[in-house]
């Protein structure tokens, strides 16, 4: 990127960016606003790149909204898979979601109380443990 570039993109397409993902990009999981400033500053930063080798003008506008429309929709400059369920592309669509393991996942039947995932992982790897232990070897009857 030339000089020229990445001065157009600090003081012209970074306020934009700045102004709008407060407004209107939605956070996922850990993210935080300044998170997806970063996210949409390297999109268009590369927009400008691939730009300029290619010889084209393009306004600083543009490509604060093609940027933004990237950070929205959930893409972001580490990647956009929308098969990975940790992505933040796929929790927007509502395909997944990242939930603590202290949140309550369903209710035991014989108690009624609430169980979580660490319980239930642990009461398998109780079971695992168990199981191993009293398995019997082949040829020691």
């Amino acid at each position: 990127m030339s000089p020229q570039a990445g001065f157009i993109l600090v003081q012209e397409i970074v306020p934009r960016i700045r102004c709008c993902v407060m407004k209107g990009v939605k956070t996922v999981g850990g993210e935080d606003i300044e998170e997806l400033i970063q996210d949409a500053t390297a999109h268009a930063a590369l927009m400008l790149h691939r730009a300029e080798e290619s010889g084209k003008q393009v306004s600083c506008g543009n490509i604060a909204y093609f940027a933004l429309l990237h950070t929205r929709c959930g893409r972001r400059s580490t990647g956009g898979s929308r098969t990975d369920v940790m992505a933040p592309g796929t929790q927007l669509d509502g395909k997944s979601c990242v939930l603590s393991f202290e949140e309550p996942v369903g209710f035991d039947s014989e108690t009624g109380e609430a169980v979580a995932p660490a319980e239930i992982e642990a009461e398998v790897r109780n079971l695992a443990r168990t199981s191993a232990t009293t398995r019997e070897l082949p040829g020691s009857t």
